[in-house]
């Protein structure tokens, strides 16, 4: 009984210590990347969109069908 206490102890000590140690390395990888940057977001309307060369570029290469993946 005091074996599977201490097992069971252990388990939850290297559980906790796991989590503790992932959580601590996301935050640090957060800081690295210098996510600090301004963004902006703005409303526009569809047809200000269509003017803007880049947005109307990648518009234009979504495909118009759907392909049929029959088996």
């Amino acid at each position: 009984m005091k074996q599977n206490f201490k097992k069971i102890k252990f388990l939850l000590l290297l559980v906790m210590g796991f989590i503790f140690f992932s959580c601590t390395t996301e935050e640090d990888a957060i800081h690295q990347h210098n996510h600090d940057q301004k963004i902006s977001i703005e409303k526009m309307q569809f047809a200000e969109l269509m003017e803007i060369a880049t947005f109307s570029r990648a518009i234009s290469r979504i495909p118009k069908k759907k392909k049929c993946q029959c088996n």
